[in-house]
């Protein structure tokens, strides 16, 4: 099914574009404008996390994000993507989390011959204290709307409380992330697939990454609704 139709058949309520704020009709249905919609870049490639460049192969040298074997990328990151995920995260937006929910499905949907090697999909955790200010965590929220895999959300742990990466130098959210993570109990040695928001310098995924390597995991993957 082509992502616009698929979308627009998922909504029915009029309301306001969730990032220009113009006025949608009720026949219309998706939570952001068409002009909107229209400026999301769905990316036809994976991001390697060798080169942290899109390419459909892993033939690089060097290494920005060494215990990531793949990163799957849904869209470029622009002012339409950061308005559903700031609405989402930090306004409890249920139409954000819906449109983004869906993009993940469909995405998923469309390259189904990639996840039957996965054991399960983990959620990037969040802090007791953020998850108790914010009352969810976003990444789990998303997780739910993808039923191609089992959401393992109980196994990696976020235990250190940071400020908010964003506005960060990419050495300052390196700093942040380490040690950040733990993990319940030892894994089987079978592939992973982490799941995050967005991907900016890809820190959190590779901290996350090493840790459940380290837990015993064969291989660990990542997917991501959006890279910078």
């Amino acid at each position: 099914m082509n992502i616009n139709n698929f979308l627009t058949s998922s909504f029915s309520l009029p309301g306001w574009c969730l990032h220009c704020q113009k006025y949608l009709y009720k026949s219309y249905g998706l939570p952001i404008c068409i002009s909107c919609y229209k400026r999301i870049v769905f990316w036809d490639k994976a991001l390697c996390p060798l080169c942290n460049h899109f390419h459909p192969y892993l033939a690089c040298e060097n290494s920005t994000t060494p215990y990531l074997s793949q990163v799957y990328v849904i869209c470029r990151y622009n002012e339409i993507l950061h308005s559903l995920v700031t609405s989402l995260k930090y306004k409890k937006n249920l139409l954000s989390k819906t449109i983004l929910g869906l993009l993940l499905s469909h995405y998923m949907r469309n390259n189904q011959q990639e996840w039957h090697q996965f054991e399960g999909m983990i959620p990037i955790p969040i802090n007791k204290q953020r998850l108790r200010t914010r009352g969810f965590n976003q990444t789990h929220v998303l997780a739910l709307a993808q039923s191609y895999l089992p959401i393992l959300s109980n196994i990696l742990i976020k235990t250190k409380y940071h400020a908010h990466q964003a506005g960060l130098s990419q050495e300052e959210r390196s700093r942040n992330i380490i040690r950040s993570f733990t993990i319940k109990k030892s894994l089987p040695p079978k592939k992973y697939l982490l799941l995050d928001d967005v991907f900016t310098t890809g820190n959190t995924l590779n901290e996350a990454a090493r840790i459940l390597l380290e837990a015993g995991a064969k291989e660990v993957c990542a997917i991501t609704l959006a890279h910078t």
